[in-house]
């Protein structure tokens, strides 16, 4: 497709205060276009954009006062070998040597992603990939049964965290 004139198109919507500056996030489109992550998801069996989830918290547990978590799953698919993946793009100004410390911050969304993707298609995803547009770089997260145990943890964490401060009973992520 042509990235440009899909940009102007709708960067009026989504982008409304770019203008003309639109140079950005069409060469961000037009190189992650001609990356192989996108060369996978064009071959994708199924295919997932903005992917809504609620995810009743704690997982294969039962409360008195159930919680949920409720997001957005930027892509999920479904590879060619029959694979679930789940991707999400950061725009963040990240270096390659910087690219770690900033994507620890994102590892919490991703392993709830994990688990909702395990509750939707009854399988594990196979990867967890941020996509820094930016600098064209991934990062990948593992998905274990340690990373599962952290997840677990991490949530209970913020979600006492939030109690003690007074805030909702919820954590929203996307």
């Amino acid at each position: 497709p042509d990235a440009a004139a899909l940009v102007r198109r709708f960067a009026p919507r989504h982008l409304p205060d770019a203008g003309d500056a639109l140079d950005e996030p069409i060469d961000l489109l037009e190189r992650f276009l001609r990356s192989p992550r996108a060369a996978e998801i064009a071959q994708a069996i199924h295919l997932h954009r903005e992917l809504e989830f609620l995810l009743a918290w704690p997982p294969g547990g039962r409360e008195d006062e159930p919680r949920y978590l409720q997001g957005f799953i930027d892509c999920l698919y479904q590879d060619a070998s029959g694979r679930w993946v789940v991707l999400d793009y950061k725009t963040n100004q990240v270096t390659p040597t910087t690219v770690g410390a900033v994507a620890a911050g994102y590892e919490m969304q991703m392993l709830v992603y994990a688990l909702a993707v395990e509750e939707i298609t009854g399988a594990p995803p196979v990867d967890l990939v941020l996509a820094f547009l930016r600098p064209g770089v991934e990062h990948h997260f593992a998905w274990n049964k340690q990373s599962r145990r952290r997840v677990v943890d991490l949530v209970h964490r913020s979600l006492a965290a939030q109690v003690d401060s007074g805030g909702s009973r919820g954590l929203a992520n996307g």
